[in-house]
């Protein structure tokens, strides 16, 4: 039952009825949800009183990259670190973009040219995404480096804005640390004691009579479950399952 429920994989009772379309129901955690977006509005708000006071021309990248990432490394596991690969990936675009923008593209005189030098790093960004490791680094590659090369069918070379923008951007990943650091996100144990009251709280719930809300109702249990065993050591896993078989037996009825 543990390894299912770390597999997040719910199992099929056999010789259960059919029971026709079924909703899939998954445990919603609003606190969590209240809480990042509590950190997304204070970092926007920071960010904004910033661009307002400083004038900063190219502010408004600066509040924009506040704002995606904190909400694009709310639900990580361990968003800091994340923010400060992401941070080396925006430094390593911000490098690439320099060499294209005002070395590479500028010698190119035809389209066909100009797919030619963004291509290698296009396909890059789009396999990176799909590495574990290398995602985090990847992404500023797909977000950053066409707006930083500002391709356009008119082109325009001013290596003062591009500082700038590269600035701000840089600056807005910052922030986005910072304010990882200020609000931290909830910890395993946090987690995991939230998830226990959900569970709690099913358990005294009555049993619907409708068979596809109980089924439903089964469902998000499993699906509570397998979160509630990724926070835990495999021992308390295995016991906060069992301690839930009983809850599991009457939602599947008969």
């Amino acid at each position: 039952g543990l390894a299912l429920l770390r597999g997040n994989i719910v199992p099929d009772a056999l010789g259960r009825p059919e029971l026709g379309h079924v909703r899939r129901t998954v445990h919603r955690d609003y606190g969590n949800a209240l809480y990042s977006a509590t950190r997304a509005f204070v970092g926007l708000f920071a960010a904004f009183a910033f661009w307002i006071d400083t004038r900063w021309p190219t502010g408004d990248s600066f509040v924009l990259v506040v704002g995606i990432l904190c909400c694009l490394f709310a639900t990580r596991p361990s968003p800091i670190v994340a923010e400060q690969k992401f941070t080396i990936g925006t430094v390593v675009t911000a490098i690439l973009a320099l060499l294209l923008g005002f070395f590479a593209i500028p010698r190119q005189g035809t389209f066909l040219g100009l797919a030619a030098c963004l291509f290698p790093l296009m396909l890059v960004g789009a396999f990176g995404l799909k590495s574990g490791k290398l995602s985090a680094y990847c992404t500023p590659l797909n977000f950053f480096l066409l707006p930083m090369i500002g391709v356009r069918n008119q082109m325009a070379y001013d290596p003062s804005g591009f500082f700038n923008s590269v600035a701000a951007i840089f600056c807005g990943c910052c922030a986005g640390i910072v304010m990882f650091q200020l609000m931290p996100p909830f910890s395993k144990r946090v987690e995991a004691a939230v998830l226990r009251w959900w569970i709690a709280r099913e358990g005294r719930r009555p049993v619907p009579d409708d068979p596809r809300r109980r089924e439903e109702r089964r469902l998000r249990l499993y699906d509570r479950l397998g979160l509630l065993a990724s926070k835990l050591s495999p021992e308390d896993g295995a016991a906060a399952y069992e301690a839930a078989r009983p809850l599991l037996s009457r939602l599947q009825g008969p």
